[in-house]
């Protein structure tokens, strides 16, 4: 009873968001997970944020990731992401495909590529996302596709940034609300101890603000631990990064206040 319970909240929860917002990456569950998709510290966005943060430096000239999710231990909500990035001289240029749900129940396919060019102390980038959703082989799919900007300043230890999604409002299907915009800014501070922090407000129209706090820190030169604090509503999250030479796992746990837990799995390639 309780396991059906929670599939019918996530049912709802995956369809009024894809009904009212749409990720940059292309997956609508997106605004109920704990961390965003790439590496935990905003400074070192990986591909797999790329969409979320078009600013993203991958410190390496190339960079691969793939990630696995299953939410809350139902198949039906089932994520799969895979990316890459390079690094030419100012420029870095990234592509991502992601995958969310089943094809008998909700189908939801996103592509993303995104091109930034740095600066002095100043990144800035833009991003394009196209998503396809579909509601089993008797409905025919809705598709939409999104523009994102965004900049940040990175000097010593600290890093600020602001992003603008969904700028031009699309539309799944005539008739329909356009999506609505959103714009998120954040801080970062990393410590000389190894400490690094970050804090950011999301706002978007039609819904109430949310924030987010963020910390990670070393346990050797090859392991850090980190944990996350999400407002509207409340919800946490830990995790567990293990590094050596041109890999990184990196697994993280987060909770629902509804749901209940949920675990992620990604491995990046450097």
């Amino acid at each position: 009873m309780m396991r059906r319970v929670a599939t019918y909240a996530a049912m709802l929860i995956v369809i009024t968001a894809a009904s009212t917002t749409l990720s940059a990456a292309g997956l609508s569950y997106a605004d109920n997970q704990v961390f965003p998709h790439g590496y935990v510290d905003f400074s070192q966005a990986g591909p797999l944020a790329m969409t979320d943060y078009p600013f993203a430096d991958i410190g390496h000239k190339m960079v691969f990731q793939t990630s696995y999710h299953q939410l809350y231990n139902i198949k039906e909500l089932t994520d799969n992401r895979a990316a890459g990035a390079m690094w030419r001289g100012d420029f870095i240029f990234g592509l991502g495909l992601a995958t969310f749900g089943t094809p008998d129940y909700f189908h939801q396919v996103g592509l993303a590529s995104f091109a930034n060019y740095k600066k002095n102390y100043f990144r800035v980038g833009m991003s394009a996302a196209y998503s396809r959703i579909s509601f089993g082989e008797k409905y025919d799919y809705l598709s939409a596709s999104t523009v994102n900007l965004g900049v940040s300043y990175a000097r010593n230890q600290y890093l600020g940034y602001i992003v603008a999604r969904t700028i031009n409002q699309p539309r799944y299907y005539e008739g329909d609300a356009p999506l609505p915009p959103e714009v998120e800014c954040g801080v970062s501070y990393k410590s000389k101890e190894g400490l690094d922090s970050q804090g950011k407000l999301l706002f978007a129209k039609y819904q109430k603000p949310t924030a987010q706090l963020t910390q990670a820190f070393a346990l050797t030169d090859y392991a850090a631990l980190n944990w996350a604090l999400v407002v509207q509503p409340v919800r946490f999250g830990a995790g567990l990064t293990l590094s050596k030479g041109h890999f990184i796992f990196d697994y993280k746990f987060s909770h629902h206040p509804v749901l209940g837990a949920t675990h992620c799995i990604m491995i990046s390639v450097f």
